[in-house]
This record gives C-alpha cells, sequence and structure tokens, in this order.
C-alpha cells in the first residue's frame, strides 16, 4: 500500500531537504502534528513510504519528495 505524506516547514520555515537531513522539524498537514526523520522509523511503520514537502503558498506547491 502506498501513502504520501504531505508537509511543511515548521514554525513558519520554508521547507528545505538539508533540514529534512539535519533533523529539524516539519508539520504533517494530514495529521496536524510535528516530526522530523528521528520519526523515520514510524512513519514506514504507519504505512508511508513518500513525504511530500510543500510550499505554503497558495495551491501549495510541491518543493520536493523523500522515499522512505
Amino acid at each position: 500500500m502506498f501513502r504520501t505524506l504531505n508537509a511543511i516547514g515548521a514554525y513558519g520555515r520554508k521547507a528545505e531537504l538539508n533540514d529534512w537531513e539535519s533533523g529539524k522539524d516539519f508539520y504533517s498537514l494530514d495529521h496536524e502534528q510535528y516530526f522530523s526523520i528521528r520519526e523515520l522509523t514510524l512513519l514506514k511503520r504507519d504505512g508511508f513510504d513518500t513525504i511530500q514537502f510543500l510550499d505554503i503558498r497558495p495551491n501549495y506547491p510541491v518543493l520536493f519528495s523523500v522515499e522512505l
């Protein structure tokens, strides 16, 4: 089963790949909670295979994606 988690940068920060890799927080639009790369095992366990990091601008354009 393929599931994608949609996220934005936490605390008003723009989502950046280096922030993901360095362990900074992001906000899940789907679950309305904060998470980071430290929760990777839990995300995989919950069935997610991709995270789409979105911009906050109108229509939430995708900035980058990460395969889990």
